[in-house]
C-alpha cells in the first residue's frame, strides 16, 4: 500500500510540473524553474520505483523457484542438474547408497507397511487402552503395588455376539487381516478372544418373541428374580499383563514392563476396571527410570505378539530395487550360519533325549547304582528317577510305630512331614522315587521291580516367579524362582557394595592418617636437623661467651686492682695537696694562733 502512495505523490509532482510549464512557457520565471525541478524529481522517483519493483519481482521469482525445487524434490525426488542447464533430474544416491524416493512410491510403501501392521496386529491377543500408575521402586514404600485403570464399555454400547470378533473400542481387538493366513488366525493358535463382558451380556439377553398369530397364548411363566448384570472383569488375579507407552519412540515412548495381576475390581461410579498389579522381578535401572512417572495413555496386552518373520529383527533388507524396496516387508530368508544351527540343535536334542527316556524302564540292578550316584552328585533332579516296587510285608507310612522307631521324632510328626497315614499290605505294588524305594529295600520292606525315568516338567512362569509347594496339614513351602533368587543376590550385592563403601572410606581415612603422620615425621626430621644445627651454633656461642667471660673476669680483676691503686694514689695526692694548701693558706683560726711567730 505504501508503494502506491509514493507512486501517487510522484504523479502529483509530475502533474504540477506540467502545469508550471504550461503557465510559464512564454518567458522564464520562478514557476518555470520550479516546474523543471519537479519534473526531474518525478523522473528520478519513477526510475527508483521501477528498480525496486524489478528487485521485488526478482526476489519473488527466486523464492518461487526454490519452492518449486523443494516440491520437485519431495514429490518426485528430483532436483536441478547444473551440468544439464538446471533441468530437473533424479537425485543421486548419497555416500551410504540411500536415494530419496518419489511421493507415489512412498505412498505405496506406506500402504504396504499398513497392511503388514494389520497382519501383525492379528497375531496378538487382547489389548486395552488404559492409564497406569507404576509400582513403587522404593523397598520401604507402604504400598509398592501399581494400578491399571481401563474404561469399561457400558452394556448398552456393547456389540452383539455376531460382531464380537470385530475390533472393539474397549477392549481393543486386532483388526481383520487381508491375507488368507491372517484371515484364519486359529491356524497359528493366536485367535484373539472376544470381550467376555459382551459375550456374557449377549448370552444373558432374552430371545426375541415369536410373531403374533392365532395360536393359543402360552401360560405365563413364573417371575424370575432380576439377574445381576454388570461388567465382567477382563482378567483374573495371577495373570501377566504387558504395558507399553502410547507415545512414539522419538517422543520418549517405551516398553514399561510386565506385571502380575493381584486384584481386579470394577468401580461402578467411575465406570472403570481397576486392576492392582505387582512387579514380576526386582527393578533394574531401566525399570526405575520407566516407573518414575505415571502414564495417562498406555496399551495393556494380555499376550505379546507371536514370533513371525515380519514382526522382529530377522527380516533382512533386499539387496536392490529389482528384488523389492529396501524397507519393504518382503519375506526374504537368509541362510542360517552353521554355528547358529548347532547352538539351536543342542537344546532341542537334549529335550528329545529327555522325551525319549520318559517312562523308559531300566530293569538291570547294576544301572540303578549309577542313577543313585547322579542324584547324590546333583547331576539329576529329585524326582527324575522312580521305582516300581512290590511290598514283601505290611507297612504303614506315618503310623505311631514309625514315629517311635525314629530317633528324635517329635510327637504328632509323621515320616512324611505330617502327611496322612497310608498302609500297604504284602504283595501290593506302588511307585516311589528312587531314593525312597532304595531305603525301603534296605529295610527289607519291598522288592524293586524296575526303575524308570520321568521327564521333569518345566514352566517358564514357575521358573521365573517360583511356586508354592503344598504340604498336607501345613502352610506349604515357597520354592523361589529366578526373580526371588535374583532379588536375594541383589540384596547380598547391595550389602557387599555397602561394605565396600565402608572399607573404601576406612582405607581413605587410614591413607589420610598415614599421610598426616608422614608429614609430621618429615617435619620432625627437618626440625631435628635444624635443632642439631642450632645446638651446634649454641655450643659455639656458649664457648665464645665463656671465653669472653674469662677475659672479662681477668679485665675486671685488673680494673679493680687499677682502681684500688688509683684510689690509693688519689688519697696520697689529696693528702699532699691538703698539706700544701694548709701550708700556703692556713685556716683563720689556725692563722690567729700562729701570728706571733714567724714560721
Amino acid at each position: 500500500m505504501m508503494n502506491y502512495v509514493i507512486i501517487s505523490l510522484f504523479g502529483v509532482a509530475l502533474l504540477a510540473g506540467l502545469v508550471g510549464f504550461g503557465v510559464g512557457h512564454r518567458r522564464q520565471n520562478w514557476g518555470t524553474v520550479a516546474a523543471a525541478c519537479l519534473v526531474l524529481l518525478a523522473a528520478a522517483g519513477y526510475v527508483y520505483l521501477g528498480a525496486r519493483l524489478a528487485v521485488y519481482e526478482w526476489k519473488w521469482e527466486k523464492k518461487i523457484r526454490e519452492w518449486k525445487e523443494k516440491i520437485a524434490f519431495t514429490r518426485d525426488a528430483q532436483r536441478p542438474d547444473p551440468a544439464d542447464g538446471g533441468v530437473l533430474g533424479p537425485v543421486p544416491a548419497d555416500e551410504n547408497g540411500k536415494q530419496p524416493k518419489p511421493l507415489d512410491k512412498l505412498l505405496v510403501e506406506r500402504e504396504r507397511w499398513q497392511r503388514a501392521l494389520d497382519r501383525v496386529n492379528t497375531w496378538r491377543g487382547r489389548s486395552w487402552a488404559a492409564t497406569f500408575q507404576p509400582p513403587s521402586v522404593d523397598p520401604k514404600a507402604e504400598n509398592p503395588l501399581g494400578t491399571i485403570e481401563i474404561v469399561a464399555t457400558p452394556p448398552a454400547a456393547r456389540p452383539d455376539p455376531a460382531a464380537a470378533a470385530e475390533p472393539q473400542p474397549e477392549p481393543v481387538e486386532p483388526p481383520a487381516a487381508e491375507d488368507p493366513a491372517a484371515a484364519n488366525p486359529a491356524a497359528d493358535g493366536d485367535q484373539p478372544a472376544a470381550d467376555p463382558a459382551a459375550v456374557a451380556d449377549a448370552a444373558a439377553a432374552p430371545a426375541e418373541p415369536p410373531p403374533a398369530g392365532p395360536a393359543e397364548p402360552a401360560p405365563a411363566a413364573p417371575a424370575e428374580p432380576p439377574r445381576k448384570t454388570g461388567p465382567v472383569v477382563p482378567v483374573n488375579p495371577g495373570a501377566t499383563l504387558y504395558v507399553f507407552d502410547d507415545r512414539p519412540v522419538q517422543d520418549g515412548g517405551r516398553y514399561v514392563g510386565a506385571f502380575l495381576v493381584q486384584e481386579a475390581t470394577y468401580d461402578q461410579e467411575a465406570g472403570r476396571y481397576r486392576i492392582t498389579v505387582a512387579r514380576t522381578a526386582p527393578p533394574d535401572e531401566y525399570d526405575r527410570e520407566a516407573w518414575s512417572q505415571a502414564y495417562d495413555a498406555v496399551s495393556v496386552y494380555e499376550d505379546l505378539p507371536v514370533d513371525r518373520w515380519l514382526a522382529f529383527y530377522e527380516t533382512p533388507r533386499a539387496e536392490s530395487d529389482a528384488e523389492g524396496s529396501a524397507v519393504s516387508p518382503q519375506p526374504v530368508k537368509s541362510e542360517p550360519k552353521a554355528e547358529k544351527v548347532a547352538s539351536d540343535r543342542e537344546p532341542l536334542q537334549r529335550f528329545l533325549k529327555e522325551f525319549e527316556r520318559h517312562e523308559k524302564a531300566q530293569e538291570d540292578p547294576e544301572s540303578w547304582k549309577s542313577f543313585e550316584d547322579e542324584l547324590n552328585e546333583e547331576r539329576a533332579l529329585q524326582g527324575e528317577y522312580w521305582a516300581a516296587v512290590t511290598f514283601k510285608e505290611d507297612h504303614t507310612f506315618g503310623d505311631t510305630a514309625d514315629k517311635q522307631e525314629g530317633e528324635g521324632t517329635q510327637e504328632g510328626e509323621g515320616t512324611a512331614g505330617g502327611a496322612a497315614t497310608r498302609s500297604f499290605q504284602s504283595g501290593d505294588k506302588a511307585e516311589f522315587d528312587l531314593q525312597t524305594a532304595r531305603g525301603l529295600e534296605a529295610a527289607e520292606k519291598v522288592v524293586i521291580d524296575r526303575v524308570f525315568y520321568r521327564r521333569p516338567l518345566r514352566d517358564g512362569l514357575t521358573l521365573m516367579h517360583g511356586s508354592l509347594i503344598e504340604v498336607a496339614g501345613g502352610d506349604g513351602v515357597m520354592a523361589d524362582g529366578i526373580a526371588a533368587l535374583l532379588q536375594s543376590l541383589q540384596r547380598e550385592i547391595d550389602g557387599l557394595l555397602a561394605d565396600q563403601v565402608l572399607l573404601e572410606r576406612s582405607r581413605k581415612s587410614v591413607d589420610l592418617e598415614l599421610t598426616n603422620v608422614g608429614d609430621q615425621a618429615r617435619m620432625l626430621e627437618e626440625d631435628i636437623r635444624f635443632w642439631e644445627r642450632d645446638a651446634k651454633r649454641a655450643a659455639l656461642v656458649a664457648d665464645a661467651f665463656r671465653k669472653q667471660l674469662e677475659s672479662t673476669r681477668k679485665g675486671l680483676v685488673d680494673a679493680e686492682r687499677e682502681i684500688v691503686q688509683q684510689g690509693r694514689d688519689l688519697s696520697v695526692a689529696m693528702g699532699r695537696l691538703t698539706e700544701k694548701i694548709d701550708a700556703a693558706a692556713p685556716p683563720p683560726g689556725r692563722a690567729d694562733a700562729g701570728a706571733g711567730s714567724t714560721p
